[in-house]
């Protein structure tokens, strides 16, 4: 009586293919639980965070006197942003920023590309010079 493997081979590949997602999802979370992948903020950080704006200094009558800060930094709203501001703002980083939901997949290669190359991976190319 012959058994065909075939299947099995096919149903091993099915759980492994199930099971290793998992297992990296889990060990990345215990890993940001843990520490290892660097300092979490803790929720009073995160539900009150420190915005390095400048102090502002008035006089009696409401006028500011000056702003007292290491960084030259006030708070405004987005509609009191020039268009011209934001356009630069979009022009400098995405081309097609109004045209992809957040993540731009054609640019995604790219991207990852670049970091190979920046980190010393270099691509594998063939050498003409030798054939």
């Amino acid at each position: 009586m012959e058994v065909d493997t075939s299947h099995r081979k096919y149903l091993i590949w099915f759980w492994i293919l199930i099971i290793i997602p998992f297992v990296l999802i889990t060990a990345i979370f215990i890993l940001i639980s843990r520490g290892k992948l660097g300092p979490m903020p803790s929720f009073a950080e995160l539900e009150n965070p420190e915005y390095y704006l400048a102090a502002e200094v008035y006089s009696e009558d409401g006028v500011i006197l000056g702003k007292i800060s290491i960084e030259n930094r006030t708070w405004t709203e987005f509609k009191g942003m020039s268009p011209y501001l934001v356009n630069a703002l979009v022009a400098t980083e995405d081309i097609r920023y109004y045209r992809h939901s957040g993540i731009d997949f054609r640019a995604y290669p790219r991207g990852r590309q670049r970091f190979r190359l920046a980190a010393g991976h270099e691509p594998p190319r063939r050498n003409r010079s030798r054939q």
